[in-house]
C-alpha cells in the first residue's frame, strides 16, 4: 500500500515536486507525495485544507473541463464552435465498439464512423493523414500515413488497441506549446521532432542508436526505442533507409510528431509570441473552462500578428520536466511558472471566474 510522506523528507524529488514543495512553504503549506513513485499526493494548507493532485494534474482545473481536454474530438468540436481553427478530422470506431453502443443506444450507433469513413475522408482531403488515439498523451501511437494501405494498417493497430481512432488532415507549420494560466501566457515552447544530424560517414542506424542512448527519462529509462517501427517508416517517407549515410550537417527528423516525451528538442520562444497568438491560446483555454493548460498550436511563426494557425490539442496537465532538463536556460522559466501555479492554488481568492 502506498504511503504519503512529506516531500521535504524524501531525497531525489522530481523537478516539479521539488519546486512545488519549496513554493508551498512560502504560504505555510506542506507537500506530501507517495513514497514509491512521487506521482500522487496532496498539498496541506495552513488552514488544514487538502488539495489533491496526480502527476501534473494540479488542483486548478475542474474535473469536467479536464476530462473534455483528454478527449481530442470533443476538444476540437468545442474550439471549432468558438471560431478557433482546428484540424479537419473524423473519429473512427471499431465494429466491436459500434456493436456495444448499438446494444444500448441504437440511435447513437447510427452516427458512429467506421474505417470506410476514414478512407473516404482521406480520399476527399488528400494525404498525408494522421491517425492517433482519441484520449492518449505524449505522442503515443501518433501515426502519419501517406497512402491508403498505411492508413488501413494504422487503423487496424489503433482500433484493436483503443477501440477508436481520430483521423486528421496533416497541417503545416511549426509546433508550439503555449502555457496559459488564468488568461495569461506564461511560456511558449517551440517543439521540434526527434532528429539526427549527418556526418557524411555514419549510417543512419548508428546515428539513431547513439542519439537515442542519450535521450533518457528522468529515471534513466528510454524515451523511445531505436526499433520503434515509426522511425524506419518516417525515414522511408523522406527517401532514406536505415543504412543510408546522410551528408555532413544534414538534419533528418525521425518521427512525424514533435513531442518532447519521444525525444524531441525544444526552444523557449516566450518573448516572441504576438498578441494575436496569445489571444488565441487564452481563448482556447477559456473555451474549455480551463484555468491552466498547454495549448498546442501549429503556425508558421509565433511572432506573426496575423495569418494561418491551427490548434492541434489542449493539455489540461502540461508537464514541464523535459523542457526544464533540455537546457539550463529554461530552468528559470519553469521556476517562474511553478511559483505562479503555487500562487494560483494557495493565495487568497484563488478561484477566479474564467473569462472568454
Amino acid at each position: 500500500m502506498a504511503k504519503f510522506v512529506e516531500a521535504c523528507d524524501l531525497p531525489g524529488l522530481s523537478v516539479g515536486n521539488e519546486m512545488l514543495a519549496r513554493f508551498c512553504a512560502d504560504y505555510g503549506a506542506r507537500l506530501f507525495v507517495d513514497i514509491r513513485y512521487q506521482h500522487a499526493g496532496y498539498i496541506l494548507t495552513g488552514s488544514g485544507e487538502r488539495l489533491v493532485f496526480k502527476g501534473t494534474s494540479l488542483p486548478l482545473n475542474a474535473f469536467g473541463p479536464a476530462q473534455i481536454a483528454i478527449d481530442k474530438e470533443y476538444t476540437s468540436q468545442m474550439l471549432d464552435s468558438a471560431g478557433l481553427c482546428v484540424p479537419d478530422g473524423v473519429l473512427i470506431h471499431s465494429e466491436q465498439e459500434i456493436a456495444t453502443v448499438r446494444s444500448r443506444n441504437p440511435e447513437a450507433a447510427e452516427h458512429m464512423h467506421t474505417r470506410r469513413n476514414a478512407h473516404s475522408f482521406a480520399m476527399d482531403r488528400g494525404f498525408p493523414i494522421f491517425a492517433k488515439p482519441n484520449d492518449q498523451s505524449q505522442g503515443t501511437h501518433v501515426l502519419c500515413t501517406t497512402h491508403a494501405g498505411e492508413l488501413d494498417e494504422a487503423l487496424t493497430l489503433l482500433l484493436n488497441r483503443y477501440g477508436a481512432a481520430l483521423v486528421q488532415k496533416a497541417m503545416p507549420g511549426k509546433d508550439y506549446r503555449v502555457i496559459v494560466l488564468d488568461g495569461e501566457v506564461l511560456a511558449v515552447i517551440e517543439r521540434r521532432a526527434l532528429s539526427v544530424v549527418g556526418d557524411g560517414q555514419t549510417p543512419l542506424q548508428k546515428l539513431i542508436a547513439a542519439h537515442l542512448d542519450k535521450a533518457t527519462t528522468r529515471t534513466g529509462g528510454k524515451k523511445i526505442e531505436a526499433s520503434d517501427p515509426r522511425i524506419e517508416k518516417h525515414l522511408q517517407a523522406q527517401g532514406y533507409a536505415l543504412g543510408s549515410v546522410p551528408s555532413t550537417g544534414e538534419i533528418l527528423s525521425l518521427l512525424p510528431s514533435a513531442n518532447l516525451s519521444t525525444g524531441g528538442d525544444c526552444l523557449d520562444q516566450t518573448e516572441k509570441i504576438s498578441p494575436f497568438i496569445s489571444q488565441i491560446a487564452c481563448k482556447a483555454a477559456a473555451t474549455l473552462g480551463l484555468r491552466y493548460a498547454g495549448i498546442d498550436i501549429l503556425c508558421p511563426d509565433i511572432a506573426a500578428c496575423e495569418g494561418p494557425y491551427c490548434i492541434l490539442e489542449v493539455n489540461a496537465a502540461p508537464g514541464l520536466t523535459y523542457f526544464y532538463r533540455a537546457n539550463p536556460a529554461h530552468q528559470a522559466r519553469v521556476e517562474t511558472i511553478y511559483k505562479r501555479l503555487t500562487e494560483a492554488m494557495l493565495s487568497p481568492g484563488r478561484h477566479p471566474t474564467i473569462k472568454q
